[in-house]
């Protein structure tokens, strides 16, 4: 499994679980670890601390908080708490017809890039948005698949041809994981974790995850 599938796999996994949890699994990884309290900082940081995991290196706890309030800092949008009311904007000034003129989006300087790219490779695309955009990683991984996803989906809309395959309805690894976990006998993290990397063929870290996510969704229940 590749290292961008596995750190994929594992922030998606992780995208759910309490804080409570997200503190349990950064703990795991560095035992000098303090409790976090914000939801957003502590699964960024979980997922430095896992992509250093995974590149051979030792995920260190002060590293990964460092980098997640750099992260925090150049895009505070992704930290923003629903539940906070942020005042509305100053109305804007008036100009003249003449004067104005359309602000582009960074949505729409990436998908101007992508289009303007020959090497259209993820590698690629991501490097030339987080140099031209002056953005993170995460952000220009958004911007990229926020690029595919309307290049894909252009143009009219051919009608269904009939008799198609029925679209694919196997349970996703999160459900498959959580009915194993429910029929499991021996709850335990090392029974469980062993039997998620036999059934699934997942990860150490993978089946760890989807560990925490099967015991919370347990006791919600």
């Amino acid at each position: 499994m590749s290292y961008l599938r596995q750190i994929n796999e594992h922030l998606e996994s992780t995208r759910e679980l309490t804080i409570q949890q997200l503190n349990n699994l950064i703990l795991e990884l560095d035992r000098a670890a303090q409790p976090l309290t914000h939801q957003g900082i502590a699964h960024t940081v979980l997922g430095y601390m896992m992509s250093a995991r995974l590149k051979g290196e030792d995920p260190s706890f002060v590293d990964g908080v460092a980098r997640a309030e750099r992260l925090k800092a150049n895009q505070e949008w992704l930290y923003v708490d629903p539940a906070v009311k942020v005042a509305p904007p100053p109305p804007p000034v008036k100009q003249s017809k003449a004067d104005a003129a359309p602000v582009k989006s960074k949505r729409d300087l990436a998908r101007e890039i992508y289009d303007g790219l020959e090497d259209k490779s993820k590698a690629n695309v991501i490097r030339v948005l987080m140099e031209r955009l002056q953005t993170s990683q995460a952000g220009a991984q958004t911007y990229y698949y926020g690029c595919t996803d309307v290049r894909e989906g252009s143009g009219p809309k051919e009608a269904p041809v009939k008799d198609e395959k029925p679209a694919n309805t196997a349970p996703s690894k999160k459900m498959q994981a959580q009915a194993l976990f429910d029929a499991a006998p021996d709850k335990s993290k090392d029974a469980i974790v062993a039997l998620l990397m036999h059934e699934l063929k997942l990860s150490v870290a993978g089946a760890s995850t989807y560990y925490y996510s099967c015991t919370g969704a347990q006791r919600r229940k």
